[in-house]
């Protein structure tokens, strides 16, 4: 029998739960026979009732009415793992459909910024207590040229080390990207170098949140590596549309200290500073102490090529004035070099007196004058110190380093000079930097 099926909203018990058939011609003979069609939630919640309908005749599938968590609703089958129904015409006989499921992946609205936020309780036992890992998908490789930037924030101003892991957790060497500074406004850092041995095979950045000894939050966004001038991490930027953050791993919120505290993938928040801007005023208010070289007037330091430690060449600020836990300070200064480099700095006491390896950060050198600035607060092992080391052998070719118009400004403190020092050419000598022109 030739049947013409024409679209239209069954007046039945299917009526009330939102359901459409079709029915035959009037004129035309059609089967009266009737059958139930049931709905299994497949695991799921949710109860829809079952809808009486004519054999031969079209059943709009719900849409809705039924839910599992963690997942999403996909349509509905004809067995608890088959094929989704794309077109139900009803069979001479009851049938059970069963609900299908996928797993639920959340989609980030593409109107607010996002950004990676961790949560480090006060240091228990040591400064890796709580953790944050940016994760490579390229093994690191000695030689190889890296550049590195990313923007944070953070809820108290503090400077954090960052070293080089495989696995999240798994260090292999004290050197990362440098030590980085955390203000209360999001700031731009940057780093250049290239991989030593100790870094070889390694895939992640590790860094330290409880070199800042009191609890505090943390925040990235924005965050590249790129080695060879290659990009290595997945979803930078925290926009991916499916909220991919498996290259991000934190160790967060650990009050114990334990070494074991677990590790997980890195959680994003919905950020409104969408519109970074850069902050690059000095964060001292009337400040008591200021310490500067005499404008213009240049400091050459000659750097051989790398011997032994990254320490082989060096260059010093010095102050007469203790830094003091707690107290604020400030730098400026114009740089250049013969090639470009990125130096990392340390504290020291005098020159060549080692105290603890977070000083200003990581210096970037071009080949043309450029400013550096950089701001934080002293911590309890910087306490005591005088003065700032610059490590010229972290770029381990052999360069030449020029300094100009450097600023030091050291909140609460009186009176003193600003001195500078080197030790070039590969020397042991601790001398006066001198000026081009010696």
């Amino acid at each position: 029998m030739k049947k013409k099926l024409l679209f239209a909203t069954m007046v039945s018990v299917a009526m009330a739960f939102g359901f459409t058939s079709c029915s035959e011609d009037e004129d035309e003979e059609f089967s009266t026979d009737q059958y139930t069609i049931s709905f299994d939630a497949n695991g799921g919640t949710g109860d829809i009732a079952p809808v009486v309908i004519r054999v031969g005749d079209y059943l709009a599938l719900p849409t809705d009415g039924v839910s599992k968590a963690g997942k999403d609703f996909a349509g509905w089958s004809r067995t608890p793992n088959g094929d989704k129904v794309t077109f139900f015409v009803v069979q001479p006989k009851n049938e059970t459909l069963y609900a299908l499921w996928t797993d639920h992946v959340e989609t980030l609205n593409p109107d607010v910024n996002h950004s990676l936020e961790v949560e480090a309780t006060a240091m228990v036992a040591q400064a890796w207590d709580n953790q944050f890992w940016i994760m490579s998908d390229t093994k690191f490789k000695e030689g190889d040229k890296w550049e590195f930037s990313m923007y944070v924030k953070a809820k108290k101003e503090a400077t954090i080390g960052t070293q080089t892991h495989k696995a999240a957790g798994e260090y292999i060497h004290w050197a990362g990207v440098g030590s980085v500074p955390f203000t209360t406004e999001w700031t731009k850092f940057e780093a250049t170098g290239s991989f030593t041995s100790e870094q070889n095979d390694g895939y992640s950045i590790a860094f330290n949140l409880n070199d800042f000894a009191e609890a505090n939050v943390y925040y990235f966004d924005d965050i590249s590596l790129k080695i060879g001038g290659k990009e290595v991490v997945v979803n930078g930027n925290l926009e991916s549309p499916d909220g991919n953050v498996a290259a991000f791993k934190a160790k967060e919120k650990n009050a114990t200290g334990a070494d074991d505290w677990p590790v997980s993938d890195g959680r994003l928040i919905e950020d409104d500073s969408k519109d970074i801007e850069m902050k690059g005023e000095a964060p001292v208010a009337d400040p008591s102490h200021m310490l500067s070289s005499e404008k213009d007037k240049v400091f050459v330091v000659e750097a051989t090529a790398k011997v032994a430690d990254p320490w082989d060449n060096q260059f010093w600020i010095v102050s007469d004035v203790p830094f003091k836990a707690g107290e604020s300070y400030y730098i400026s200064m114009d740089v250049k070099a013969a090639e470009e480099a990125t130096v990392e700095t340390q504290t020291h006491v005098n020159p060549s007196e080692y105290i603890h390896y977070v000083g200003i950060g990581n210096v970037k050198f071009t080949t043309e004058w450029s400013t550096y600035t950089y701001k934080g607060t002293f911590s309890a092992e910087q306490d005591g110190g005088l003065s700032f080391a610059f490590n010229l052998n972290s770029y381990e070719p052999a360069n030449t380093y020029y300094f100009k118009n450097i600023v030091l400004i050291l909140g609460n403190m009186e009176g003193g000079e600003t001195t500078f020092k080197s030790k070039e050419k590969g020397g042991s000598e601790i001398v006066d930097s001198r000026n081009p022109e010696e």
